[in-house]
Formats: structure tokens, sequence, C-alpha cells
């Protein structure tokens, strides 16, 4: 789920707004299908009748499906291909040593199971890094009809009790 603003900037209210919405909407909802993809779901199922066996089983389907065509869609990663020779060279190394395959890969995953998958692309003085970004911890604010991203936010949950930014 993509949070929508029409302002340019985000006031603290406005901010607090969409964090708290995130909160209480589409986290438990990211979290329920990721709990389907553990196959951690209960099993509905009628009484059991008195004096008979409660066998109970989950078929994770749902990691079977995610595992299986996320593996096709992403089992090759995408090659990268620039005019210079120089410039393919280090971004090879860069993107091999950043693991672009195994980070789209995970991304890709996370885009099945939760709909949404994020990766942090930045720059270091040993050149561009990827982090990948948990969907259930993260959220983007979009402005406008162009839904230009204003703001991705990573929310964790570094003291049990509490969400910080």
């Amino acid at each position: 789920m993509i949070f929508k603003t029409a302002s340019q900037t985000l006031s603290p209210q406005e901010l607090s707004l969409h964090v708290e919405r995130f909160l209480r909407q589409e986290l438990p909802r990211r979290q329920r299908l990721t709990e389907y993809y553990q196959g951690q779901q209960g099993v509905r199922k009628g009484p059991v009748a008195q004096g008979r066996p409660d066998n109970q089983l989950v078929a994770n389907y749902a990691k079977y499906i995610t595992d299986v065509h996320t593996g096709y869609f992403m089992g090759q990663p995408p090659t990268l291909t620039f005019e210079r020779r120089r410039v393919q060279e280090r971004m090879n190394r860069a993107l091999e040593e950043a693991s672009l395959g195994r980070m789209l890969y995970a991304a890709a995953r996370d885009m099945s199971i939760c709909g949404e998958g994020y990766l942090l692309a930045y720059l270091t003085g040993y050149g561009p890094r990827l982090a990948r970004l948990s969907p259930l911890e993260t959220f983007v604010i979009t402005r406008g009809a162009a839904r230009k991203a204003l703001a991705t936010l990573c929310i964790s949950s570094m003291a049990p009790e509490s969400r910080t930014l």
C-alpha cells in the first residue's frame, strides 16, 4: 500500500497520520500474509467428533507457490550492459559485490508474499551497495498524480513496546 499526499512537504501531523495508518491497517495485513507464507495460519476445521483424533494438517501451499514462481521469475538475475567496457567491468564488479541477484530475488519474494518489496541502493566510498528493507517495517509516501516518491519510511522495533523512525 502506497500512502498519498497532495503537499510538497510532510508536516509532523501528516507524517504521524501516515505512520498510524501503516501500523493499524497495512502492517496487520502484511503480517497475516507472511504468516501464510511461513505456514503459521490456523486450521479452519469444525468440531472434532468425540473419541476421534484431532488430526490437523497445514499444507503450506502459499510457500510452495511463492518459492516456485519467484525462482522461475528471478532464477536468472538480469544482465546490465553498458556501452563503455571500463564502466561495464566496474559496474559488474560493484553489482556482484552488492549481491544484486540475491537482493532482487529477496525483493521479488517479498513482493510475492506481501505485495511489496523494497531495496535501498546507496553509495559508499567502496561503491554502490544494496540493502533489503522488510515490508513489515517499510512503506512509501508519494506526492501528486505522478506518484513521485516523497518519503520512504522504515519503522523498526528497537524496544518491544515502541516503534521508532
